[in-house]
């Protein structure tokens, strides 16, 4: 009897036959497999530099490579994975550059559309500005690997799978890294709320 394969399953089949159309000559294919992944890789880069204009370059320069270096990718169906590699190491790069070292702010990326809490209304914004003070400072004492899990899982709503291919991380693994990533980030306010 014949069962039918997951999403997960039926994404991965579709993006190794894009890879393949493309690898023959089909350039139109690899349009599909920005368009699944632009947004994902624009908010890793964006959560790991901390900078909208960065991030955008450097989510073009990733596609740029996946696409000059297809021909080296072993399994097709694990493109998401590797791309995202691709974006880890650009981004670690841009990180060593002294002149382009930045840290990540919340404020930068709610500008950028990221929701944060709910609107308050005029006599509970300064208490929210506050809580969200709070909690970039929080944020920034994680590691950045932690601060991305939190932010892609929780401000921006990735899918567990999602973030398993970006991370490279196995499903068990990556609910204990967001555990983790909560446990250090609750510490971590709670020592920002004992600061006076």
């Amino acid at each position: 009897m014949n069962t039918p394969k997951p999403d997960y399953d039926r994404q991965r089949d579709e993006e190794a036959d894009w890879v393949s159309q493309t690898l023959a000559g089909h350039n139109n294919a690899f349009e599909f497999l920005v368009k699944r992944y632009e947004r994902l890789v624009y908010h890793f880069l964006l959560v790991h530099t901390g900078d909208p204009e960065a991030a955008r370059d450097l989510a073009q320069d990733s596609f740029l490579k996946a696409y000059e270096r297809l021909h080296s990718l072993r399994e097709p169906r694990k493109f998401a994975g590797w791309l995202m590699g691709i974006a880890r190491n650009l981004s670690l790069a841009w990180r060593r550059s002294p002149a382009e070292r930045r840290t990540t702010s919340l404020n930068q990326l709610m500008d950028e559309g990221w929701t944060g809490p709910a609107q308050a209304s005029s006599q509970d914004s300064l208490e929210q500005q506050d809580r969200l003070g709070r909690l970039t400072q929080a944020l920034s004492r994680l590691s950045h690997e932690d601060r991305a899990l939190l932010t892609l899982r929780h401000l921006q709503g990735y899918e567990m799978t999602d973030l398993q291919e970006t991370f490279g991380l196995k499903p068990s693994a990556l609910k204990m890294r967001l555990k983790r990533a909560r446990e250090k980030l609750a510490a971590s306010l709670q020592r920002t709320e004992n600061v006076p």
